[in-house]
C-alpha cells in the first residue's frame, strides 16, 4: 500500500471505540467529533507532500491543540493517532511530541 492509502485505510477505520485499555466515548455523537478531528488531519495531511516533515509535523501538532481540553485518557487515544499518522505518513524517527512514541503505542496496547 503506498503512503496516501494507508492514510486513508487509517482514517476510514472506526476509531474512539470502547477497548480493554480505553473506555470509549460516552456517547456517539462524542465519538464521532473526535474521529472527525482525526480524519480531518489525515485529510489534510493526505494534501502534504510527502517530504514535508515540518508541515506534517505542525499539522500533527493543531490536531494536539484541538483535543487539548479532552479528557486525559481520551487525548492519550489521540496521541495514539498521532503517532499512527505519523509513521503512514513516511515521518522519520520520533514525533517529537512525546517521550517515546513507542511507549505511547504500548500503553494504549498498540
Amino acid at each position: 500500500m503506498n503512503r496516501n492509502d494507508t492514510l486513508a485505510a487509517l482514517r476510514d477505520e472506526k476509531k474512539f471505540a470502547r477497548t480493554p485499555l480505553y473506555t470509549g466515548q460516552a456517547t456517539e455523537e462524542d465519538r464521532a467529533v473526535m474521529e472527525g478531528e482525526v480524519s480531518s488531519a489525515i485529510n489534510d495531511i493526505i494534501k502534504i507532500s510527502a517530504n514535508d516533515e515540518a508541515a506534517l509535523r505542525a499539522r500533527l501538532a493543531k490536531l494536539l491543540e484541538s483535543v487539548d481540553l479532552l479528557d486525559t485518557e481520551d487525548r492519550e487515544e489521540v496521541f495514539v493517532y498521532v503517532v499512527l499518522i505519523w509513521r503512514a505518513a513516511g515521518g522519520e524517527g520520533e514525533t517529537g511530541f512525546f517521550k517515546s512514541d513507542d511507549l505511547v503505542l504500548r500503553m494504549r496496547g498498540r
